[in-house]
């Protein structure tokens, strides 16, 4: 979809759907495959990449769809 590539239905469906709340302008910078570091006391515990990435009445929204 959009040349991109899902890891399942249910993924590209909420694309589909963040993509017209952006388009609404009810969500701001849908972003997607975001990485983040995770760490605690300054130590790297792990890497995330969250599905989608965007802003939602001021607010950073990190969300990830799964089944």
């Amino acid at each position: 979809m959009d040349g991109r590539a899902f890891d399942s239905k249910k993924e590209a469906r909420r694309y589909e759907v963040l993509k017209a709340m952006q388009a609404a302008g009810r969500i701001q910078g849908l972003q997607l495959q975001v990485g983040f570091r995770l760490a605690v006391a300054g130590v790297t515990i792990c890497f995330y990449r969250a599905d989608f990435v965007y802003v939602r009445q001021g607010r950073r929204v990190v969300e990830d769809c799964k089944g």
